[in-house]
């Protein structure tokens, strides 16, 4: 590493909060090879000035920034944090990696912008299970750690934040509004999408079309439960009927097709239905089909997520896209912003967007 040009900051600040900010500027502009050595802390001591204390506590901030880290035998190291944007992606369960087609796009978009930047992405994906194992070492394990997303569900994962903020680790959640409590809204970093928004999207443009009352599709998980009252809520807004005869909602998605096909082969009072998924939304619009209901001359449907396969499904699956590709350029940039700066508040909505296609 090039020799560094320590010169005095502002006294009032603590001085290893201006060392600390010098060397951080020293590593960016350097842009050291990473995994390569950083000084000792007697070193820092004779180039600086500042006393031992001093330059540990400077040094200490270093690593939880995650610009430094150390490994014993070796010394301080450069964390390739300086080089590289590295993110956690925290789920609930092991499932929702490959089955999450809103988070597949999510990732490939954040991977995307990040070469715009060029910022080389290196994403590692986590339960929550093994996450909350690992919070109090997550410097150990990732050296090069930059950020730690919440991606959708954050109930079981509220009381690692408090640990995140202690170590200097920046957090951001993405996901519902209806997933962070009032308290918790106060406390943590954030882009959500509202399921006010969302449902005002969907109802307002089926009553574009002069669809008067709808049936809704949804199953029995908390985001379910939200957006149903949302729909309750936009449908007495825009004079839509929702009667508690059109209510689907489901346990399992195995069991989905069968009860649905059940479902629509009574006298239908509805001539639109609002999934809370695209995903059930596919396999309304197929089970219509199978019962000769023509969509969307006799009954519309409109899902929420607008996933890749959308436009494969006949007919193509209108939808609510509630993560657009140009927010998520805003988005990452913001996480950029949280790896210079921990303390950067976040706290964001996304704008949601109808996308028509032949099903509405």
């Amino acid at each position: 590493m090039e020799k560094i040009s320590i010169k005095k900051k502002d006294p009032s600040r603590q001085k290893s909060h201006n060392l600390a900010e010098l060397l951080i500027s020293e590593l960016k502009q350097n842009k050291p090879i990473p995994h390569s050595r950083f000084y000792t802390d007697s070193e820092l001591c004779k180039k600086s000035g500042y006393n031992l204390l001093t330059v540990r506590k400077a040094v200490s901030r270093l690593s939880a920034l995650g610009y430094i880290y150390r490994i014993q035998g070796k010394g301080t190291l450069i964390s390739p944090r300086c080089s590289k944007l590295s993110i956690i992606i925290v789920f609930t369960n092991n499932s929702s990696f490959e089955q999450d087609y809103q988070f597949l796009g999510f990732q490939a978009n954040l991977a995307r912008y990040a070469n715009e930047l060029s910022t080389v992405l290196n994403t590692v994906l986590l339960t929550a299970e093994h996450f909350i194992a690992q919070a109090d070492d997550l410097r150990y394990y990732y050296p090069d750690l930059g950020v730690v997303i919440f991606y959708k569900n954050i109930d079981p994962l509220i009381k690692t934040f408090a640990r995140l903020a202690d170590n200097c680790i920046p957090h951001l959640f993405v996901g519902s509004d209806s997933r962070l409590s009032n308290i918790e809204k106060t406390k943590i970093n954030y882009y959500v999408y509202s399921e006010k928004s969302i449902a005002d999207a969907a109802l307002s443009h089926l009553a574009g079309q002069g669809r008067r009352s709808i049936a809704f599709i949804g199953n029995n998980l908390p985001i379910g439960k939200a957006r149903l009252e949302a729909a309750r809520e936009a449908c007495k807004h825009f004079s839509i009927n929702l009667f508690p005869e059109n209510i689907f909602i489901f346990d399992t998605i195995e069991d989905l097709y069968p009860s649905l096909i059940r479902f629509f082969s009574r006298p239908l009072n509805f001539d639109a239905i609002l999934s809370s998924g695209d995903v059930f939304a596919f396999q309304a619009i197929q089970a219509l089909t199978r019962l000769g209901i023509s969509v969307p001359e006799k009954v519309a449907v409109i899902g929420i997520d607008n996933t890749v396969l959308n436009i494969h499904i006949i007919p193509p699956l209108s939808s609510i896209e509630i993560q657009p590709v140009s927010e998520l350029r805003t988005c990452l940039k913001d996480i950029i912003k949280l790896l210079d700066n921990p303390l950067t508040r976040i706290q964001k909505k996304f704008k949601i967007q109808v996308v028509k296609r032949e099903s509405t």
